[in-house]
């Protein structure tokens, strides 16, 4: 441990001398057990033994990269343990590896599976039984299949089945082959009845409806009706409207099972450019630089027309900064 410096001036040279206390904590010394450290290291697996110093949680995380590069190599069943040995000048950290027999991933099986075929559910999956011209397929590794299993329940969800529950998943073996079951509760699924929009002057309500992640007949998912909301603020938003104000309103039938959404639109005031100001530009010309900017007084103001004057003029290569903005 290294504290804060100590100072202790000397008036009589207008000097001050800096002593940093440092504490030696003990020395850490490694010890494994079933496998070779020179492998571990060349592939950074022992993250706790780098310049931060010890750490538990370092050491949590090297147990478990160690045993997913067993697994990517077929050894599913390994063992990988951790303990330490501590006194006040030596930390021992002995690691212990027992590799046990080599193993094949041949089948996915899905149980449950109604709405979606299996082969559909398989493709969302890094998982993959052996398949001769795959390399890497066959491998069964815990890391990628907790991956495989949040991927689904992602799916499944912006699929309108946000009660779905996926897992936990079971290993049968028979010999050196394994096959992963993948169990699947659907429950109900939730769908849009329809979506409207009130209070949309600038743009044709019925063209940015047909433009929303969220459709008629199509599921339902908050994800979703927030992109909706995001939506129609970033088309009105590109036309000058940026105070516009979404608010989604869902009504559920009595089951909670079909909603009929609606937002209502505030569109806010419009922002168009009165005028345009260059500032700072000592060397290059006014007149030259407004060819660039690419917006005239009386054009809608957005964001994206902001940052696009602001690339544009960074392009130019005479800029070491460049800063849009609308005054207040």
């Amino acid at each position: 441990v290294v504290e804060p410096a100590v100072e202790t001036p000397r008036p009589e040279s207008h000097a001050v001398d800096l002593a940093w206390p440092v504490t030696l904590g003990p020395q850490v010394v490694l010890e494994l057990d079933g496998v070779d450290r020179k492998t571990l290291e060349k592939r950074e697996l022992l993250p706790f033994l780098g310049d931060g110093g010890f750490d538990e949680a370092l050491l949590v995380q090297s147990v478990d990269l160690i045993k997913t590069y067993y697994q990517d190599r077929g050894f599913y069943d390994v063992s990988v343990t951790s303990s330490e040995d501590r006194t006040p000048e030596r930390l021992a950290v002995r690691i212990q590896v027992v590799p046990g027999a080599r193993s094949t991933l041949e089948e996915i099986r899905f149980e449950g599976n109604e709405a979606f075929s299996s082969e559909r559910l398989a493709r969302l999956m890094k998982t993959a039984p052996r398949r001769l011209l795959t390399p890497g397929s066959g491998r069964l590794v815990d890391s990628d299949l907790i991956d495989d299993l949040a991927n689904l329940r992602s799916f499944y969800a912006l699929s309108g089945y946000d009660r779905a529950r996926i897992g936990p998943t079971r290993v049968e073996r028979r010999g050196s082959r394994l096959t992963l079951v993948v169990p699947i509760v659907e429950r109900s699924k939730k769908s849009v009845a329809g979506v409207s929009i009130d209070g949309l002057v600038a743009l044709d309500a019925a063209k940015v409806v047909g433009s929303l992640p969220l459709q008629a007949g199509g599921p339902f998912h908050r994800l979703l009706l927030d992109s909706s909301a995001e939506s129609i603020r970033s088309q009105l938003e590109a036309l000058g409207y940026r105070a516009a104000i979404v608010s989604p309103d869902v009504r559920w039938n009595p089951e909670g099972t079909v909603a009929q959404v609606a937002f209502h639109v505030l569109e806010g005031p419009l922002s168009t450019a009165d005028a345009i100001l260059l500032r700072g530009n000592s060397r290059t010309r006014t007149e030259i630089l407004r060819r660039f900017v690419g917006i005239h007084e009386g054009d809608p103001i957005s964001t994206a027309a902001l940052l696009d004057v602001q690339r544009r003029l960074y392009r130019l290569g005479v800029f070491s900064r460049v800063s849009v903005h609308v005054p207040p």
